[in-house]
């Protein structure tokens, strides 16, 4: 078996199994719990008077810090 034939089989099969878990884990990640308030500042971004970068930047921090974080303890 060259080369060739052996990269196309692993691409047919496992690269398709790898992409799909990629693509799962991206979702997952995008649509995690608690997330909104940070995509709806990131997505407010061009709506916002002004070209204040310093400003944006604060509004991202300021819904991050509204997230609810997990103590060490517990």
């Amino acid at each position: 078996m060259d080369i060739f034939t052996f990269l196309e089989h692993v691409a047919r099969s496992w690269g398709l199994l790898w992409m799909f878990a990629v693509f799962v884990a991206v979702v997952i990640f995008a649509f995690r719990p608690g997330s909104k308030p940070v995509h709806e500042a990131t997505a407010n971004i061009p709506l916002r008077d002004g070209d204040n970068l310093q400003d944006d930047l604060a509004a991202i921090e300021k819904a991050k810090q509204s997230l609810p974080h997990k103590e060490a303890g517990k």
